[in-house]
């Protein structure tokens, strides 16, 4: 069971790298024709397209000229893969092993993702409210344009509508983003050692 499973494994593997080199040749050659492809570029398209157009069909993951379509398929064949690397390592299959490796994928993949970039981007904020100069008026603008749904559940909820410098509030939400990724850090580690 373990050899097989680290078996599957590695061909998930090798097929996500097919789908990100098919990709990337979609880029370089969005220009030419379908036609002037290569003789690898057809092979490699017959083995790939057929599982990316499932979620070319997926209007609602395509924002504009953003398509996250390839990121979602990725992410799927990447998620089987760890479920069966899980399975491999602990030499027994279990429901516990995959929604586990379901759940820490979610969470290192979206959440931790999100949660990162929300402190970076507080960081930022808090760095130019301290360093006003006439260049940075734009980006704190567009900076408080990204969090101000944030800012104003915290402003609602923790500091109950009263007024405060936007300082404080912008330190409170940084120490409220931090609070929240190290106790879900905590509790994904927990669920997930309980699970397995």
């Amino acid at each position: 069971m373990g050899e097989f499973a680290r078996f599957i494994s590695r061909l998930l593997y090798l097929y996500n790298i097919l789908i990100v080199v098919r990709i990337l040749l979609q880029w370089v050659n969005q220009a030419k024709l379908r036609d002037n492809e290569s003789d690898f570029g057809k092979v490699l398209a017959s083995i790939v397209d057929p599982y990316l157009n499932i979620f070319r069909n997926l209007t609602f993951l395509k924002r504009g000229t953003i398509d996250f379509t390839p990121l979602v398929a990725l992410w799927i064949v990447g998620i089987f893969q760890k479920i069966f690397l899980s399975i491999a390592n602990a030499g027994r299959f279990s429901i516990g092993i995959i929604l586990a490796t379901i759940i820490q994928t979610f969470w290192s993949s979206i959440v931790s993702l999100v949660l990162t970039v929300l402190i970076i981007v507080l960081a930022v904020r808090i760095y130019l409210s301290y360093n006003r100069n006439p260049n940075s008026i734009r980006y704190i603008a567009l900076i408080d344009n990204v969090l101000r749904k944030l800012l104003d559940f915290v402003h609602t909820n923790f500091f109950r509508g009263r007024e405060v410098s936007s300082r404080t509030l912008l330190w409170s939400t940084l120490a409220l983003v931090i609070v929240v990724y190290i106790v879900c850090s905590l509790l994904i580690g927990l669920l997930i050692s309980v699970l397995v």
